[in-house]
C-alpha cells in the first residue's frame, strides 16, 4: 500500500469581519488596521493575490505588493482609510482574494459616517437685528451685541464672520449657510 501526505491547505483569517470607522470629517478621514494571516495549523503558504474594494470613501493606505505570500502563523496588517465623498452614512466591502480552498475571497464590511459641520447664531433677542448705534455718537464710543456662534455638527467650523455699515447703523453678517465641504453648496 501507498501513503500519501496532504498539507493542511492554508486558511485565510482577518482581525475582524467589520471596520466601523464612526464620524469623519472631509479632509481628515480616518484610517483604522486590519490583520489577515494565515492559520497556525496551515502547512501550506497563504498566497494573498488581490484586494478590491467597493463602494467610494474607502481605500487601502500603502498596500503590500502582490502576491502576498504568508507562511503558516505568519501575518500582514493592512491600513484601511476612510475619506467621506459625501455627507451622511457610508458602506463598502473590502475583498481579500487568496488561494484558502475554502474562503478564497473574504469579504470585510465597511462602515463610516460622514460628518459635516453646521452653523448656529443666537443673539440678544431683546434687541432689534440690527445694531443700531445712538444719533449722538461721538468718536471713539462704542456699543456692545453679543452674538454667540456655535457648532452643533461633527466637524470643524471654519467662520469668517464680517461687520458691515457706514454711519450708525452697522450689521453683523454671516454665511447664509455653510459652504458644505462635498458639494461645495
Amino acid at each position: 500500500f501507498r501513503a500519501t501526505f496532504v498539507p493542511r491547505p492554508p486558511r485565510i483569517l482577518a482581525s475582524a469581519e467589520q471596520l466601523n470607522f464612526g464620524t469623519a470629517c472631509s479632509g481628515s478621514g480616518a484610517s483604522l488596521q486590519l490583520q489577515i494571516s494565515n492559520s497556525q495549523d496551515a502547512q501550506s503558504p497563504l498566497v494573498v493575490n488581490n484586494f478590491s474594494l467597493f463602494d467610494s470613501g474607502f481605500s487601502l493606505v500603502s498596500p503590500p505588493t502582490l502576491p502576498l505570500t504568508l507562511a503558516p502563523g505568519a501575518s500582514q496588517s493592512l491600513t484601511v482609510r476612510f475619506s467621506p465623498t459625501a455627507s451622511g452614512a457610508a458602506a463598502g466591502t473590502l475583498v481579500i482574494g487568496s488561494n484558502d480552498p475554502e474562503l478564497p475571497q473574504l469579504p470585510i464590511t465597511l462602515s463610516g459616517f460622514g460628518g459635516s459641520p453646521t452653523i448656529q447664531a443666537t443673539a440678544n433677542t431683546s434687541r432689534t437685528p440690527t445694531l443700531i448705534f445712538a444719533t449722538s455718537t461721538r468718536s471713539g464710543s462704542t456699543s456692545t451685541w453679543a452674538v454667540t456662534i456655535s457648532n452643533p455638527g461633527a466637524c470643524i467650523l471654519y467662520v469668517h464672520p464680517s461687520i458691515t455699515g457706514t454711519g450708525g447703523t452697522w450689521k453683523l453678517v454671516l454665511p447664509s449657510s455653510y459652504i458644505n465641504p462635498f458639494t461645495g453648496g
